[in-house]
């Protein structure tokens, strides 16, 4: 497991890789969630929440939200 911090959209993600196939999925953290708009399919998350299989992402679901994430960020910033 290990922590990613992704600047420029303001969201961090768990790098979880499984011990049964070696696929490597991103679980988001509230920062990404809001972020990126994403929703939210556990009940009850938080401090002590677990992840389970269908909370993880797969990189290819993360990439066009993160996309969007940043064209307005970059967006926000050039106007005056």
């Amino acid at each position: 497991m290990r922590f990613v911090r992704v600047y420029q959209p303001q969201s961090d993600f768990l790098e979880v890789v499984s011990a049964e196939d070696a696929k490597t999925r991103f679980a988001p953290l509230h920062s990404a969630r809001l972020s990126l708009l994403l929703t939210q399919k556990a009940i009850g998350s938080g401090v002590g929440a677990r992840t389970s299989g269908e909370e993880l992402l797969e990189a290819n679901q993360l990439l066009e939200p993160l996309r969007v994430a940043v064209r307005k960020n970059m967006n926000a910033n050039r106007q005056p």
